[in-house]
């Protein structure tokens, strides 16, 4: 006769390990309010392209946990932002807004 209650117990136990290392909502909100307040302290205008996807990655990965690791452009200032965002307590969060224009570098 198989041993259906002790495969059972460890899916539980490895739903139980896996949420355990997933952030909250709060700890996610938590870890990019000092991002995002620099970033509100450039004085950028919320109505260019790239900021808009930007945010709006943002806040779909703060509400649902979705993790997005990429490149959003923003040419009218000759930036980029190279994002890592994941769920995962074990991953650092990452936004780096770099400078595009080659003259500079």
């Amino acid at each position: 006769m198989p041993k259906k209650g002790k495969k059972k117990e460890s899916k539980e136990e490895r739903a139980i390990r896996k949420a355990s290392n997933q952030r909250t909502k709060e700890e996610r909100l938590k870890e990019l309010e000092g991002p995002l307040n620099q970033l509100l302290g450039l004085g950028l205008p919320d109505d260019l392209e790239g900021m808009n996807k930007f945010y709006e990655i943002v806040d779909d990965f703060i509400e649902t946990g979705r993790p997005f690791t990429g490149i959003i452009k923003v040419p009218e200032v000759k930036r980029e932002f190279q994002c890592l965002l994941n769920n995962r307590k074990m991953h650092k969060l990452t936004i780096i807004f770099a400078n595009t224009d080659k003259k500079n570098q």
